[in-house]
């Protein structure tokens, strides 16, 4: 929770940095944009390495790299170097270690928890993880207009070091499977596509995850842009915002750990969900107004957290564990590369019309697209 922290702190910072650099709603996307699309590129990739790895040293590794990179990001804009091409580099940077670590953290879960606490497993790391949107965006206000954004990266910088030392003394549980191991990357990656394609429910799972990152996450990856453009903000209205977005993300985050005492019931959530979340975002482009914002926020990201969180549930508990490394990496990879598009093409529309306008037809798009995936799960037969 700890890392989780300064991770918001240090996304809360890159965004506004971008802003206050360009005041362009398009650069401050593409910032959001370069600190995820490494994790959609690299993913598929990265998950058939990942299956292979050590996850206690590959997490130590990362995290410690992680950790150095914003130290250095802290020291260079104390340098007098913060222009946007630099801001731009880090976040690709930051997203691909992120796109390294991300597969072993989802994969690391089953080597700690037993798979019948699987679903609540998940439901509590998401919530330790939605705990962090909460507070973080406010530390993020009171770290920028107390020490400034260099001070900010440094905090994240040392955000990273409780996690490291706990991961040298957690104990993992053995692997208890035999797994075949194929040869070549490019045959592991074909038979990972392959089985996802097979897998009735993990597909649709897939589709649920694309439409929820790319037309509801696209929106809240864009909110410094939000808060700058349409309700000329400072760093505390977007701390303010981003926080609401986060208790919305922490209760959708324990409803899932609630609710999940069974895929069929999941699967209905995520059917009366999705249409409901995709028209929030048309709520949010008629209302543009701070109060309504804040409310619409709230529920727009308690929607998208039981989507995220559901569709892993489900992926988790019906993939191989032969094929789990990979299979997470394409919910992954889909889940932020949809996020990233969405985020970047609404900042790109955000250039030529005012961006709620750009959000009302995201929203409207969102919509008409949910109505085919509901139907489809209703053919969907569970184990």
């Amino acid at each position: 929770m700890i890392s989780f922290f300064g991770t918001w702190v240090e996304r809360i910072g890159l965004g506004w940095l971008a802003w206050e650099l360009t005041h362009s709603t398009f650069w401050t996307g593409f910032v959001a944009v370069s600190g995820l699309a490494p994790i959609a590129i690299m993913g598929p990739l990265i998950g058939i390495f990942a299956e292979k790895w050590d996850k206690r040293k590959a997490t130590i590794l990362f995290n410690s790299i992680m950790s150095l990179v914003s130290l250095a990001l802290s020291i260079l804009y104390y340098s007098g170097y913060a222009k946007i091409e630099i801001v731009i580099i880090f976040a690709l940077v930051l997203g691909c270690l992120m796109a390294c670590s991300h597969p072993v953290r989802l994969t690391l879960v089953t080597e700690i928890v037993p798979k019948k606490y699987l679903s609540s497993a998940i439901g509590l790391g998401a919530a330790s993880f939605n705990v962090s949107r909460i507070l973080g965006p406010a530390l993020a206000a009171i770290l920028i207009n107390n020490i400034g954004i260099g001070g900010l990266f440094f905090v994240n910088a040392l955000s990273y070091i409780p996690l490291i030392i706990l991961m040298s003394i957690i104990p993992l549980l053995p692997l208890n499977h035999e797994r075949k191991v194929e040869r070549g990357v490019y045959r592991q990656l074909v038979s990972g596509m392959k089985y996802v394609t097979g897998q009735k429910i993990i597909l649709w799972c897939l589709v649920v995850s694309l439409i929820n990152s790319a037309v509801i996450r696209g929106v809240l990856e864009m909110l410094p842009g939000i808060v700058g453009s349409v309700l000329a903000g400072d760093a505390s209205t977007l701390a303010a915002i981003t926080s609401s977005a986060g208790a919305g993300a922490l209760c959708g985050s324990l409803f899932v750990s609630w609710i999940a005492s069974g895929q069929r019931r999941v699967i209905q959530l995520l059917m009366l969900v999705l249409p409901i979340g995709t028209f929030g975002i048309i709520l949010a482009g008629l209302f543009p107004a701070f109060n309504s914002l804040i409310v619409i926020i709230t529920f727009v990201a308690f929607c998208s957290t039981c989507l995220g969180i559901g569709a892993q549930t489900l992926i988790q508990l019906n993939v191989d564990d032969q094929f789990r490394a990979r299979t997470l990496t394409w919910w992954s990879t889909i889940s932020f590369g949809g996020a990233s598009m969405g985020g970047l093409l609404l900042g790109a529309l955000g250039e030529f019309m005012p961006i709620y306008y750009a959000m009302l037809g995201t929203g409207a798009f969102g919509v008409l697209v949910s109505i085919p995936v509901i139907r489809a799960a209703l053919s969907i037969d569970i184990k």
